[in-house]
């Protein structure tokens, strides 16, 4: 009696270990095809940081920018700065601006606070 029960037994030891191994193979394959995927999705990734930084490099936009778009490079820099007559030109234009709107034109650090005020109060609504 006791040798059946040790056969059984060892059976039943037997059957747990195969059915272990089979759901360890069966994890280890999934583990398998998870880690293919994560390698495919690196490599993506890595086409797709090569493929912005070829889309933002300078000749890059420099070539699309006289190409497609028809612009041209500038042959320099050239700064403006104004002279004393042209400030005055424009206190002028200002003031003759501000006496054809209506409004009065100010002197010193005040110019251009009220400058336009009957254009802007309309879309101010309700003030009062």
């Amino acid at each position: 009696m006791w040798t059946v029960i040790a056969v059984g037994g060892v059976f039943a030891l037997f059957f747990a270990l195969v059915l272990f191994h089979t759901v360890l193979l069966n994890n280890q394959r999934r583990l398998d095809q998870l880690d293919a995927q994560v390698r495919n999705q690196q490599a993506s990734y890595q086409q797709l940081r090569l493929q912005v930084a070829q889309l933002q490099s300078p000749d890059r936009i420099l070539e699309v920018a006289t190409a497609k778009l028809g612009l041209v490079p500038s042959n320099g820099t050239t700064y403006l700065t104004p002279s004393g007559a042209d400030a005055v030109a424009a206190r002028q234009a200002q003031a003759q601006q501000a006496s054809d709107d209506g409004t009065t034109s100010l002197t010193g650090d005040d110019q251009g606070a009220s400058s336009g005020w009957t254009q802007v109060k309309p879309y101010l609504g309700d003030t009062g």
